[in-house]
């Protein structure tokens, strides 16, 4: 796959899309890491309390 990418026989727009879907990827684990942290934070208050 890596040996395809770097020869450049992949047309533009489709090399966009796999972009675009890493991307959302990324976003997807930095949301999944964030929501995990703040229930982490909520249920150490809730203990607090």
């Amino acid at each position: 796959m890596h040996s395809q990418m770097q020869g450049g026989q992949w047309p533009l727009p489709e090399r966009k899309g796999v972009v675009l879907m890493m991307a959302i990827a990324d976003a997807l684990t930095l949301m999944i890491a964030f929501a995990s942290l703040i229930v982490a934070v909520i249920a150490v208050s809730k203990d607090k309390k």
